[in-house]
């Protein structure tokens, strides 16, 4: 265990340690206290990406759902990430706040067109997002259009 300690952008930070398992709580005004569990592959994928610099703080708690799990991150600027896993796909990264992430969740999440198999990557000047159900869901940086293959 640490004491506590400052984080990015006004926010807090502790880390704990039960049964071998390490975990950090995190605090910040616009998101309130959650913990990531740094260890799971979700812990680990918000490790990678920069802690709070980078998905931003914690605004759930690691969840289980059919099939997964996930978590939730909000930055500071008050753009939501949430990282999602499965066994198949491991831990990958929605930009909910995105035109991608926006199109996903209006098609139902998971249950539309499955789990992500990759964050967000570039293709000249397209950003693509491949999913588990076969979907890749495509947006146009020139034509701010969406659109997705199979």
């Amino acid at each position: 265990m640490t004491p506590e300690r400052a984080a990015a952008s006004g926010g807090r930070y502790q880390e704990f340690v039960r049964n071998g398992v390490k975990a950090t709580a995190y605090w910040h005004p616009r998101t309130g206290a959650h913990m990531v569990r740094n260890t799971s592959s979700i812990g680990n994928k918000f490790v990678q990406t920069g802690r709070e610099r980078g998905l931003g703080f914690p605004s759930t708690e690691e969840r289980s759902i059919s099939g997964g799990a996930y978590q939730s991150f909000t930055t500071t600027a008050g753009r939501t990430h949430k990282v999602m896993w499965t066994r198949s796909t491991g831990s990958n990264t929605i930009k909910e706040y995105g035109a991608i992430g926006k199109h996903w969740s209006q098609r139902g999440y998971e249950r539309g067109y499955g789990f992500p198999v990759t964050d967000e990557y570039r293709v000249g000047t397209e950003v693509h997002q491949r999913f588990s159900k076969g979907y890749t869901v495509r947006w146009s940086s020139v034509s701010n259009r969406v659109w997705v293959t199979r």
